[in-house]
């Protein structure tokens, strides 16, 4: 079948077999977009955040902005006072998270292999080789 009109969702299923890029899908979908297949860390989060945003809804919304300040006021307080983590977090919220590089070392350098555009023939020897 020529390449063009080769169905998408059978390459994405074998891309996600292979636990290769499969970029713009969800967590736990292979690199480049989320954790690795099979992994499950990120529901811990997703656990957490609905849990605050519970907390935070069953509120009015003045309360709630009252109570988000009083918290941000809190985390400020905590900055100033030399609280390493308040610190952090308030960088990080102001500033964005530093970028970290994703390195090798000298004896095992990273390769990256964009494998959007092989071919099925392509894909199934890369798979063999794994």
């Amino acid at each position: 079948m020529p390449r063009k009109n080769r169905p998408k969702k059978d390459k994405d299923a074998l891309r996600a077999t292979l636990g290769l890029s499969l970029k713009g899908k969800g967590p736990g979908q292979g690199v480049g977009g989320g954790a690795p297949v099979g992994n499950t860390n990120y529901t811990r989060g997703r656990i957490f955040r609905q849990a605050l945003l519970r907390v935070i809804r069953s509120k009015s919304r003045s309360d709630r902005l009252e109570e988000l300040e009083r918290i941000a006021a809190k985390l400020a307080d905590l900055a100033k006072r030399g609280n390493i983590p308040a610190i952090r977090e308030l960088v990080d919220r102001v500033d964005g998270k530093a970028i970290q590089a994703i390195v090798g070392d000298g004896e095992n350098p990273l390769l990256f292999k964009d494998v959007s555009k092989l071919s099925d023939e392509e894909l199934k020897k890369l798979a063999q080789a794994l």
